[in-house]
């Protein structure tokens, strides 16, 4: 063997390759060949053979461990790995392979000890295995709603990772951040504070920051919990223990710490962000939430069902996707409404139908022996009760429900508080609604929702009182006010702005205060909450450009606007940013607003702008298909005929193709066309480029189903 058996052995135990493995080296050297060669069979039979009698060589148990995870065979893994311990308790990557076989058999709870023993030992000799943990840990987190565990496990993940894998993580860490559905106070940083400076708690604290920089939350957590009793009155210990139990996923000792630190807090603004994260972590647990009920049935014919359900005015049919990846698609999708919207004459604010659920059919299968099902989805409560009666009113004899729909909850995003139900309603408009009526009914529902509903709800953090009966009680000043933004962060996922300071001044309290900055303050320390607190117009060039890419990626349609807007009246900011970017989101911000004068304002300003950037002529185009958009939403806009005049006449005539899509938009829209009659080319048409190549179309929106995952 050409091999230096001197070097440290292959197997991680840190030993010198002689006196540890080396005696089954040209073993091991053949399976590598194998592995090498793609013979995963072959190299996992060699290694199941040697492994039988050779369990003193760590290299053979550590290998076939590996393989046995490979292949999803995690309590085996973990078993050798445990009996290799035994022997071996400072073999490092034994360690780190047992913590990964744990967490995947056992889950994190049950193997957090040997987890975080990993992530202390490890982490520097085998940072991929300990990554690895930490990534799937986050995803768990992620599935159960712990949204500030799964964001810290993703930072962990990122920090023990490679170099060369830290940015494939730092890729997901921003999808998270990005990721509306999760409430916007709860998906940035948040620092842990300083500690009193009393010498034994100095010292305390710095070793629970340690613990908490090695992903060992549970222990920084009761190292700040066991401070606290020494300084009962310091709200920053508490605030960190809260920071450290929501990091470990422990979001009920998490919100009872934030909770407390928000009362102890003198200053407001710290107070406000503390409570306002407590009442997230606690509307956003699985007992606090209205969830996604399936119920099924079996059919003994799809088709038969269907021509039933063909006469049920109240189960609207929907069109299917052309392309699915589901083995299984079904052959049918409803979505059931509380009334019949062809008996309404006169839709009214009163009359609009609600959607209860949505059902799937799926047929019959022979291969292998699936029988036809009828799966209906609906939120649980009134909402799944009226579409189950829907559903079997509509249906001939009677029904076989399967007898696993009793636990059939689905948490997830469609998931939705309890508290804050007046946030989440389904409205059913027929093609003869134009989108303008809708927008009024919608912005009509907003205001309902937040100056009549909402200020009603008896909300459990207020001591079951109601915004309406808490206002004026100095005692829930800070409760009402984390009320006031965690509703905030609940309708900025619905993409509706609230005017906080108009809610915060109606009932008597004091918005959190601007932030006063300097310009070597460090605007990445700053949690998504601290952002927004912001004095944009005050903000140099080089914070706003900053300030603009958090703002982007938080998404908090308020402040995003007010950003943008700001960047608009810097030309020295304009160069390095992508105006036809920005336009685009402004008119969407409006949109969500309710302002159409203001989405079609900056649609204006976007194809002024692209007539002078490169391939004019294609995003010329692209904004003003948009502007016909918004204006087909109105059938009395005065400017619907000019805007179909300028398409067809200046674009048609180079795109033909054009022609076909607004051929089907005017008969879809029932309107009459201009180049059916005389017509002239728009005056000002030529002032548009004509170079560069066609504009990419929007994304097509996806149909959840029923019965998939």
């Amino acid at each position: 063997m050409s091999q230096d058996v001197y070097r440290p052995c292959p197997c991680g135990s840190g030993k010198k390759f002689k006196f540890c493995c080396h005696d089954i080296a040209e073993e091991m050297e053949k399976i590598t060949s194998l592995q090498e060669k793609k013979q995963s069979s072959l190299a996992f039979e060699a290694l199941e053979r040697l492994a039988a009698g050779n369990e003193k060589y760590p290299w053979v148990s550590v290998a076939y461990a590996t393989a046995l995870l490979t292949a999803g065979q995690h309590v085996q893994a973990k078993q050798i790995l445990r009996q290799l311990l035994e022997s071996n308790p400072d073999h490092k990557l034994a360690l780190a392979l047992y913590a990964s076989s744990a967490f995947a058999a056992d889950g994190f709870e049950k193997a957090k000890s040997i987890i975080h023993r990993s992530f202390q030992l490890c982490s520097r000799e085998f940072p991929d295995v300990n990554s690895g943990i930490a990534m799937g840990i986050a995803g768990a987190f992620f599935a159960s709603h712990s949204h500030m565990a799964a964001r810290e496990h993703l930072v962990l993940a990122m920090r023990m990772a490679r170099e060369e894998d830290q940015q494939e993580i730092f890729l997901r860490l921003l999808e998270f951040d990005s990721n509306n559905d999760v409430p916007y106070p709860l998906r940035s940083v948040h620092h842990l504070v300083d500690p009193p400076e009393e010498e034994s708690t100095v010292e305390a604290a710095k070793k629970a920051r340690r613990y908490a920089e090695l992903g060992c939350f549970n222990r920084a957590a009761e190292l700040y919990a066991e401070q606290v009793d020494k300084h009962a009155e310091h709200a920053g210990l508490r605030q960190n223990a809260g920071l450290c139990f929501a990091w470990d996923g422990q979001d009920e000792q998490a919100a009872e710490m934030l909770h407390t630190a928000a009362k102890l807090h003198t200053d407001n603004a710290a107070a406000i962000e503390c409570e306002t994260i407590a009442q997230l972590i606690e509307l956003e647990s699985a007992d606090r939430q209205i969830h996604i009920e399936t119920v099924e049935y079996e059919l003994d014919s799809a088709a038969k069902l269907l021509t039933q359900l063909g006469e049920a005015g109240q189960l609207i049919r929907l069109e299917l996707p052309e392309e699915t990846k589901s083995a299984r698609p079904p052959v049918a999708v409803f979505q059931v409404i509380d009334c019949n919207p062809e008996e309404i004459d006169s839709l009214t604010f009163d009359t609009v139908p609600n959607i209860l659920g949505q059902l799937a059919i799926y047929d019959g299968v022979v291969e292998p022996e699936l029988p036809a099902l009828a799966i209906l989805a609906g939120h649980s409560g009134n909402s799944i009760e009226q579409a189950v009666k829907q559903f079997e009113s509509a249906v001939e004899g009677e029904l076989k429900k399967s007898e696993s729909t009793d636990d059939n909850q689905d948490i997830s995003v469609e998931s939705y508080p309890r508290e804050l139900a007046c946030l989440h309603w389904r409205w059913y408009f027929t093609s003869k609604v134009s989108g303008v009526r809708q927008q009024q009914l919608l912005q009509k529902k907003w205001k309902q929702a937040l100056e009549n509903d909402w200020p009603n709800t008896q909300l459990q953090a207020l001591g079951g009182k109601s915004p309406a009966e808490a206002a004026g009680n100095a005692d829930l000043n800070v409760a009402l006010s984390g009320a006031i933004f965690a509703l905030d962060a609940y309708a900025n996922r619905s993409g509706y702005a609230i005017e906080t300071d108009a809610l915060f001044e109606k009932l008597g309290l004091a918005a959190p205060e601007i932030i006063e900055l300097e310009e070597s303050t460090p605007l990445n320390t700053f949690s998504s909450m601290g952002l927004n607190r912001l004095p944009v117009k005050k903000l140099s060039d080089a914070q706003l450009s900053y300030t603009l890419n958090r703002a982007l990626l938080i998404h908090h349609s308020r402040f995003l606007y007010e950003v943008l807007v700001e960047l608009l009246e810097r030309p020295q900011c304009l160069e390095e940013i992508d105006l036809d970017r920005v336009y685009a989101t402004l008119s969407d911000l409006c949109r969500d607003r309710f302002q159409r004068d203001e989405v079609l304002r900056w649609l204006k300003s976007g194809g002024e702008y692209a007539k002078s950037q490169e391939r004019a002529f294609e995003n010329s185009l692209q904004w003003s298909v948009r502007e016909l958009a918004c204006r087909l939403e109105d059938p009395e806009d005065p400017e619907i005929q000019p805007q179909l005049k300028l398409l067809w006449e200046y674009y048609g005539s180079k795109l033909p193709q054009l022609r076909d899509y607004l051929e089907k938009m005017v008969k879809e829209f029932n309107i009459s066309p201009p180049w059916e009659s005389a017509g002239i080319i728009t005056p000002g048409s030529e002032s548009i480029g004509n170079t560069g190549e066609p504009a990419g179309a929007g994304e097509e929106k996806k149909l959840w189903l029923p019965g998939q995952d």
